[in-house]
């Protein structure tokens, strides 16, 4: 009988690729930017250093677990991996998330283009998956391999070798143009099998929080962030809410967040999940009256009712918005202060206004309208 043919070996898909890397047990992978940012890594980090991936991608591992060397330590090791575009291999002491110190056995290396410019630096920790006898092999393996830069087909096997991994992935598997034509293989591998997921994975939140940052140091470019997730926060309200109050509770979402924003600190998750984590306790405090309680029509219709689209023209300035409170006269300026200055329970308003709850509510929706309006007419 004529030997039995083998089986094509199956190609393995890029996103495919990337989970296994996402998940090996083997060690941990650091891709950073020339700066030094990270762009990926993998989940073996957390268990390392107590730093989830998210935590730890757009942040610079100096500022989470290292610089507890001596500032010589530093200077030799980006000479090497900046000036010399070599790789560098030394013990540190890093500390955990949890504030434990522990050593660690850096290897390092700069990734290069065609011609010869840093593109990434790669961090590789397999050390606990080696023993004593195999580690200074590593270490020879790991310095030849990038001290010059070896074939593409080299570096990407050496690479897939480290973490027992194969991928029959090939050079058709990478975009061709003309950006790319300085590229070399081994950076297009990472880019497009780690680096360019992680980023479309994190955009959202690098993308807040650049906007964040940028509201701090000026206010009135909050507006970017209330246009980003406006219409999500009505749509949040829409399926939850009565409709006729879906504004007042959206606006008040963000009047919440605005005046919380100069203590908020990025963390994994989007500024939209804390946006909705606001509108919660928003509309959570809104059905507390007995006047409000949802209504098993109310959110029937919801579901069917799209958020309406907003006039960006017409976005009033939140800056302006304590400006235009001290305009407005008697009752309505005592209680958008104790409301957002004071940070008062409607419960609380009342009683120190002598009206009822519902009395309240109405006086904020009215004053609400109005500041619109003015902001709107001032800008």
């Amino acid at each position: 009988m004529p030997p039995k043919k083998s089986k094509p070996k199956q190609k393995i898909t890029a996103p495919a690729l990337k989970q296994k890397f996402d998940d090996t047990s083997a060690g941990t992978i650091i891709i950073t930017a020339p700066d030094a940012s990270v762009l990926y890594v993998n989940k073996k980090i957390q268990e390392k250093t107590g730093f989830s991936p998210g935590e730890v991608i757009g942040k610079k591992p100096g500022q989470l677990w290292g610089g507890n060397m001596p500032k010589e330590f530093y200077q030799n090791m980006w000479q090497t991996i900046g000036r010399q575009k070599q790789p560098f291999i030394g013990w540190v002491k890093n500390k955990k998330k949890d504030g434990t110190i522990y050593s660690d056995l850096l290897h390092i290396a700069p990734i290069l283009n065609k011609a010869g410019e840093i593109k990434f630096f790669i961090e590789i920790d397999i050390s606990n998956a080696l023993d004593l006898s195999k580690s200074a092999n590593f270490d020879h393996e790991f310095i030849s391999q990038f001290e010059k830069q070896k074939t593409d087909d080299s570096a990407i096997g050496f690479f897939l070798h480290l973490f027992s991994l194969s991928s029959p992935l090939g050079t058709d598997d990478f975009p061709s143009s003309q950006t790319q034509k300085t590229d070399s293989l081994l950076e297009q591998f990472l880019q497009k099998i780690l680096v360019e997921p992680t980023q479309t994975q994190y955009r959202d939140r690098l993308e807040d929080s650049e906007l964040i940052h940028s509201a701090q140091l000026n206010s009135l470019r909050f507006d970017k962030l209330y246009q980003k997730y406006y219409v999500h926060i009505k749509q949040y309200f829409f399926k939850r809410a009565n409709p006729a109050f879906v504004e007042d509770l959206a606006q008040e979402t963000f009047l919440q967040a605005f005046k919380y924003l100069p203590r908020f600190t990025v963390s994994n998750a989007s500024y939209l999940t804390y946006l909705l984590r606001i509108a919660h306790n928003v509309l959570a405090s809104h059905y507390r009256s007995a006047a409000h309680a949802p209504q098993v029509q109310d959110l029937d219709l919801a579901e069917n009712i799209p958020a309406t689209p907003i006039d960006e023209a017409k976005i009033w300035d939140i800056e302006k918005l304590w400006n235009a409170i001290h305009t407005m006269s008697g009752i309505k300026q005592k209680i958008l202060i104790l409301k957002y200055q004071q940070d008062k329970l409607t419960k609380d308003i009342a009683l120190a206004v002598g009206k009822s709850e519902n009395a309240v509510k109405l006086i904020l929706s009215r004053a609400r309208k109005k500041l619109r309006r003015a902001l709107v007419v001032s800008k």
